[in-house]
């Protein structure tokens, strides 16, 4: 009976060695089929080019009251092989000063403004820069200031193409 028992046993082992056997080489054999030679001349790749600049010229502005607008001029340009989309964020803004972009509504932030999604610039645009103008007024309560340097960032993000 013990012989029976392991006879089936060493039957069953065996039997399950084959199995594993024949699966990993049905396992391997299918994977070699997506692997594919290529010449090579064809196993090289290209990154895209990305180029995108800001001219933020230095510039001062002087508000005396909420009558007055002061303005500051920027320009963004993208030269890169992709779209870009940027957005941009005004920081350091003394207290009881409020903000706009180009046409825009006013706002006001505790020191920083952000306008988000303001513009894209497609990789095929045939103008790939433009022009924005940050409009500052200051409130009548606002506390004088002096010599107070204002941070303008432009963030930019790759966009996929259109």
């Amino acid at each position: 009976m013990k012989k029976k028992r392991k006879f089936k046993i060493t039957i069953m082992l065996v039997f399950s060695a084959f199995l594993i056997v024949f699966d990993l080489s049905f396992i391997i054999s299918s994977l070699a089929k997506y692997v594919v030679n290529l010449p090579s001349s064809q196993k090289s790749t290209s990154v895209a080019n990305w180029d995108v600049s800001v001219n933020l010229p230095s510039a001062s502005v002087s508000l005396e009251s909420l009558n007055v607008q002061g303005a500051y001029t920027l320009t963004v340009t993208n030269n890169s092989e992709v779209s870009s989309k940027y957005s941009i964020v005004v920081s350091n803004i003394p207290t009881g000063t409020i903000v706009a972009l180009d046409n825009g509504a006013f706002k006001s932030g505790t020191g920083t403004v952000t306008f988000s999604n303001v513009g894209t610039i497609s990789a095929n645009a045939t103008t790939k820069t433009k022009t924005h103008t940050i409009k500052f007024k200051a409130f009548p309560e606002a506390t004088e200031v002096s010599n107070k340097n204002v941070k303008v960032e432009v963030v930019f993000e790759q966009t996929k193409p259109q």
